[in-house]
C-alpha cells in the first residue's frame, strides 16, 4: 500500500476539482478505479490517506467541498 489517494469533488456548476498534493509524486498520471472504469488523475493529485479521510469526514458533515485539503480545477470541468 502506498499510503496516498485522490479525491474528486463536483459542484452544482458542473465543475470538477481534484485534490492537489502540491508536487508531482508520480512519473505518470495515477490510475484509480472511478465510476466503473480506470481513470487517470493529474500527477499532483495524490495526497496522504490521512488527508483523504479528513476530507471525507468533512464532506459528510457539511456536504460542501472540504477545506482541509488543497484543490485544483480538473480538466473534466465544463467551460
Amino acid at each position: 500500500m502506498r499510503g496516498v489517494g485522490v479525491a474528486l469533488y463536483s459542484d452544482n456548476q458542473a465543475a470538477y476539482w481534484t485534490t492537489n498534493g502540491g508536487s508531482a509524486v508520480a512519473d505518470e498520471p495515477p490510475l484509480y478505479y472511478y465510476m466503473g472504469s480506470d481513470t487517470e488523475f493529474p500527477v499532483d493529485a495524490e495526497v496522504p490517506l490521512a488527508d483523504i479521510r479528513r476530507a471525507a469526514h468533512e464532506f459528510m458533515s457539511n456536504g460542501t467541498r472540504p477545506t482541509c485539503v488543497q484543490w485544483a480545477r480538473d480538466a473534466r470541468s465544463s467551460s
